[in-house]
């Protein structure tokens, strides 16, 4: 049994749909996980709940949420299904963009990490200690180091750089 509401969604006619006509509206991803989890709830008598893409009557594939309860009669005689269908798309682009933030946030915290490593090191060659010698490296060195101050005017900190960076992305 198909309803209304499904036959409009999908934009074929009850004939179309009849026996295992549906699953050509499934993306192709999703025929054999949905028709294995229908075969199994059918077998098992059991609550059914799969997401899949199914083809809208434009062409488009929407993420839908199948879901269906095993019917009885009085006798406990199992009957079928009785489910239905939530158009769940926009949840998971939604998910999708969270996913995208979170992967682009993990690569500004990389940089940033990097980006203080380098600092860091940066600091300690110019602030370590330096003997008073006769070399050649301390005469091209003799120059006072930059305090740390007009080291941090000097350039942007790493932190600032990163949300620049994630910003102007």
């Amino acid at each position: 049994y198909f309803n209304r509401q499904w036959l409009e969604f999908t934009g074929r006619t009850l004939a179309e749909e009849s026996g295992s006509g549906w699953t050509q509206n499934l993306h192709p991803e999703d025929v054999a996980p949905c028709t294995e989890a229908f075969a199994h709830a059918h077998a098992e008598r059991a609550f059914l709940s799969q997401l899949c893409r199914l083809r809208r009557h434009d062409g488009t594939f929407r993420w839908i949420l199948l879901e269906g309860t095993p019917r009885f009669d009085a006798a406990d005689a199992f009957l079928g299904h009785v489910g239905h269908c939530i158009d769940i798309t926009e949840l998971k682009q939604a998910e999708e963009e969270l996913q995208d933030e979170r992967e682009r946030l993990e690569s500004c915290r990389s940089i940033e990490e990097t980006a203080s490593v380098r600092d860091r090191s940066a600091s300690a060659s110019f602030d370590g200690p330096r003997s008073r010698g006769s070399s050649s490296s301390d005469q091209l060195t003799s120059q006072p180091s930059p305090s740390p101050a007009n080291r941090r005017r000097s350039r942007p900190s790493s932190t600032r750089y990163v949300q620049d960076f994630h910003f102007n992305l």
